[in-house]
């Protein structure tokens, strides 16, 4: 992906605005409203304050022109080897039933991602019990608010593979989403392995439903009558 260099809009407006081009101010949120609109994959707009803008309103539009200095615009590119990559983030992570709504491939990405995130569990965005990598991503998903941080900046140096080598990345990367996944298994694994130590080694060859079982009947009547 190639990203031009960031420009504050108070200066495209000044542009858009003097001679030779001189455009009205009036009409100036319809033709930014309508570029969005039109070319949705082209442009990244980020607020000084509030970081990414992922879904662009009219509100948005409307304070764009009365505060242009709160806001730049980048133009950006997405090649072959890059579009592969956001392409197969969101068939990783993203909801099938949804899937193909989105047509901006790096938005389609970014969402699948973070909804993928909201949706795990305390314990998996949380234990320490993940690798140093897995970790890592959480902490990316988390902190990042801007879409080119978080897939071109710090995915790549999570994963010690570029955009250029898309199928490596994602193999790495769909071993940390299910080490992440499968923190609930481990923590119930871990969970059983304690109660047998507590609850004596007759539990040690039984399933974990069994052993919760047991482990109820050894408590006194009413304390806990969700074990049976």
């Amino acid at each position: 992906m190639t990203l031009a260099t960031p420009k504050t809009f108070d200066s495209l407006l000044i542009e858009l605005t003097r001679p030779p081009i001189g455009i009205r101010s009036g009409v100036i949120p319809i033709l930014i409203a309508a570029a969005f609109r039109a070319f949705p994959s082209a442009f990244i707009l980020n607020h000084r304050n509030r970081g990414y803008i992922s879904d662009i309103r009219p509100s948005d539009i409307e304070d764009l022109c009365d505060r242009p200095h709160l806001y730049s615009i980048q133009v950006r590119g997405i090649d072959t080897h890059t579009r592969k990559l956001l392409t197969g983030i969101t068939d990783m992570f993203g909801d099938p039933a949804t899937r193909g709504i989105e047509t901006d491939a790096l938005r389609a990405a970014w969402d699948s991602i973070r909804e993928w995130y909201s949706g795990l569990s305390e314990g998996a965005r949380s234990s320490v019990m993940v690798s140093a990598d897995a970790s890592a991503l959480r902490r990316a998903i988390a902190a990042s608010s801007i879409q080119r941080t978080l897939l071109f900046q710090a995915l790549p140096e999570i994963l010690g593979v570029g955009a250029k080598k898309p199928d490596a990345a994602l193999k790495r990367l769909e071993i940390l989403k299910e080490e992440l996944e499968n923190m609930t298994g481990a923590f119930r694994a871990k969970a059983s392995e304690i109660s047998r130590q507590c609850f004596g080694a007759e539990l040690s060859t039984t399933s974990e439903q069994d052993a919760a079982r047991k482990m109820g009947s050894m408590l006194p009547e009413g304390i806990h009558p969700s074990f049976e």
